[in-house]
């Protein structure tokens, strides 16, 4: 079998869960499949982020098809004249399969399969900017959903959406296993260390090198307002101001500043606690498990979630994790983390006071 993937998405700066998803999916596939032929499309006017891809030229079963196009140009035509077809990048396939939406123009020469993460941003539409609200009016994710053969939801959450607001018949639908994915993010985590003592040299020196303090509160993800971090905040001040005991604790916000910070930005800036309170940004992908593991607990009260990726890599390394009772993070989390409600701030308190009580002191 001739199966084509969309490799676009690999060539990001900083891979998002949907980037580790596609990386993960895709090397899964070309070893589980051995006698199947991959053709990876992908599209870099300047060569940028190739490197992403240099692990691909290793595997006697795939053929690379990188094409020198600007992608705005090639975003336009697909959106002005549904053209040219995905086959025309990849050349005659059975199937092709794109691990996340993105401007496309579908061959029926083929199956067309696409996986779905979530559709927060027909629900929440206030917690994108501008810019993003006109990428996913332009890319039409609706019209896409309804072109392709099969999809593929990352969880029940996200199929009863597809069927709910897109309309789609349910048997055109599967949800990705758990268990699958799961195994996935375990593998993005390399290998876990069983020596305590050198998982504690190794976490200090990850500390060290982000400039970290010994005790902290994470949270780990793209700072954005569909992830609630404001919360978060307000949570951690009013921890902080009712009980002495938690005077050493800090706050560690991992992850890009993307878009619609400015309460944030603000909040923090004039928090009593501002000094306790680190923004990290992107860090090293080989960095992530010691940052997990450095936590006392990991807190994640995202509005909406189509999987939840981060406190899954949590729960893996045995940190603590507060979330959301909300779409798929209650799903998947279940009796495995404390839930609670994401707009209400004392909740995201109680249960940290909760699970940071025992280590007080």
């Amino acid at each position: 079998m001739k199966i084509g993937f969309d490799g676009r998405c690999l060539l990001d700066d900083k891979l998002s869960g949907v980037g580790k998803y596609a990386t993960y999916t895709l090397k899964e596939m070309i070893n589980e499949n051995p006698l199947d032929e991959f053709v990876v499309f992908a599209s870099s006017f300047g060569g940028k982020n190739l490197e992403n891809l240099s692990w691909l030229k290793k595997k006697p079963n795939v053929k690379l098809k990188i094409w020198r196009i600007p992608n705005k140009l090639l975003n336009l035509c697909f959106f002005l004249f549904n053209w040219p077809k995905m086959d025309f990048f990849t050349g005659t396939v059975d199937i092709f399969f794109m691990p996340n939406i993105n401007f496309c123009a579908l061959s029926k020469k083929n199956k067309n399969v696409l996986t779905i993460h979530d559709l927060s941003f027909e629900y929440f539409e206030r917690f994108f900017s501008f810019k993003m609200r006109l990428w996913h009016f332009l890319v039409n994710p609706r019209r896409i959903c309804r072109q392709c053969d099969e999809l593929i939801a990352v969880s029940e959450s996200t199929k009863e959406d597809l069927v709910n607001f897109y309309q789609i018949n349910p048997e055109k639908i599967s949800v990705a296993k758990k268990k699958k994915i799961n195994s996935l993010i375990r593998f993005g985590l390399k290998k876990i260390s069983e020596d305590n003592e050198e998982d504690l040299e190794a976490a200090k020196f990850v500390r060290d090198t982000y400039g970290l303090p010994e005790r902290f509160i994470l949270f780990l993800g793209n700072l954005e307002p569909r992830k609630n971090i404001v919360s978060v905040v307000l949570a951690f001040e009013e921890l902080k101001m009712s009980n002495q005991r938690f005077v050493d604790l800090n706050l560690v916000l991992v992850g890009g500043n993307r878009w619609l910070n400015e309460e944030l930005a603000t909040l923090i800036k004039e928090s009593a606690f501002r000094e306790n309170i680190f923004l990290v940004g992107y860090i090293k992908d080989d960095d992530r498990k010691m940052i997990y593991r450095s936590a006392k607990v990991f807190v994640y009260p995202s509005f909406f979630e189509g999987y939840g990726y981060p406190p899954i890599e949590a729960l893996i390394l045995d940190v603590p994790v507060i979330a959301s009772n909300n779409t798929s993070l209650a799903e998947n989390l279940q009796t495995k983390a404390v839930l609670i409600d994401a707009f209400r701030p004392d909740e995201i308190r109680l249960a940290l006071e909760t699970l940071l009580e025992p280590s007080a002191g």
